[in-house]
């Protein structure tokens, strides 16, 4: 009857009210604050970003398709809040339904990872990106030969399905019995992200993570002199790795002096972590990316793709609360070569004596 008439089904009234909204609510006609608040990233910022994937995400030819621009907009949005997909599909700028976006998230997501992320991230191998970083940390820190700070933290996923034998869910409860994953991240003295592993499960020490990662790899390949990252007393003591010294230390002792500054250099990981999740919401404990492993992975490295672009673009930072636990452990874990722990102790005392006695 109401074709008869002339009066849209409810089916068309709804396809004709979400192209309306689209018409009237274009992000870009929105205030800068407004959008930096929905979006986390400036206009500038997301032009780039949709310009960078352009080449690589498929163009839509049917009348009721979403745009590659509101695609774009729709899986930013959701790592920016972090909120279940219909919270986003209901949200005006986008007007989608949850497995739409979803849809958008995975597209997104796959071109970040395969074809973005390197320019991106970088961790320092030139002479000229070694010497920069160095400087930097002891410009800012007064602690030399330093060229990152490495750290884990834990990205909360929903439990693996029990049967699946590629993701074993019990793999993924870590030790505060939450399933994650344990993601390892290597930043600058600047808070850019140099290195990002997020394929291991919440179970995996940030040690066994460490170990088996290429960042430790190519460390170890190279064997640079007076090279380093910096890490807490998880992280095992290596020529390539140095932490702090264990034990309690006289005030104004070359060892307290050390260790002080060492974690205030240190520091710059944990808030580059507490900075990531703040500004990309979905990587909150109380948020969850209800995903199996392989998808939250790559929409962590997403993330800190993002983190890396608003860094460059001189977004804001947004206020975190640092709830990370720094894990006290024995320096040789129980599982060192002797060899690499003697190196490793042979380059901090290295350091104590040239930086930290007089």
């Amino acid at each position: 009857m109401a074709l008869l008439f002339g009066i849209p089904n409810p089916r068309q009234r709804r396809i004709q009210y979400r192209q309306q909204m689209r018409d009237a609510e274009e992000p870009f006609l929105i205030s800068d604050t407004k959008f930096i608040k929905d979006f986390r990233l400036s206009k500038e910022c997301v032009r780039y970003i949709i310009a960078r994937v352009r080449p690589h995400m498929t163009i839509k030819k049917r009348p009721n398709s979403l745009s590659l621009t509101r695609r774009v907009l729709i899986a930013i949005h959701f790592c920016a809040v972090g909120s279940y997909q219909t919270g986003i599909g209901e949200n005006p700028y986008i007007l989608v339904s949850r497995s739409m976006v979803s849809k958008c998230l995975k597209e997104f997501t796959d071109v970040i990872v395969n074809h973005v992320a390197n320019e991106w991230i970088i961790f320092p191998i030139t002479p000229l990106q070694i010497a920069r970083n160095k400087r930097r940390f002891l410009e800012k820190f007064n602690i030399p030969h330093t060229i990152g700070a490495v750290d884990g933290t834990q990205i909360a996923i929903t439990p693996p399905n029990e049967i699946d034998e590629l993701y074993q869910e019990h793999l993924y409860i870590n030790r505060k019995q939450y399933h994650s994953i344990n993601c390892q991240i290597v930043t600058d003295a600047d808070l850019k992200i140099l290195s990002i592993n997020a394929k291991f499960p919440g179970r995996s020490h940030d040690a066994y993570v460490w170990k088996n990662s290429t960042i430790r790899s190519h460390l170890l390949e190279t064997n640079a002199k007076n090279t380093f990252l910096i890490g807490d007393s998880g992280y095992p003591l290596e020529p390539w790795c140095i932490t702090p010294i264990l034990g309690n230390h006289q005030i104004y002792s070359p060892e307290h002096r050390f260790n002080k500054t060492h974690k205030r250099a240190r520091c710059t990981v944990e808030r580059c972590i507490g900075v990531l999740k703040q500004r990309w919401r979905c990587l909150l404990k109380d948020r969850t990316l209800h995903y199996k492993p392989t998808r939250a992975s790559k929409i962590i490295i997403t993330c800190a793709v993002l983190h890396n672009v608003a860094i460059h673009y001189n977004i804001g930072l947004p206020e975190y609360d640092n709830e990370e636990e720094e894990d006290e452990y024995e320096e040789n874990h129980g599982q060192e070569v002797e060899e690499l722990l003697n190196a490793g102790r042979q380059t901090r005392q290295e350091l104590l004596n040239q930086f930290f006695t007089h």
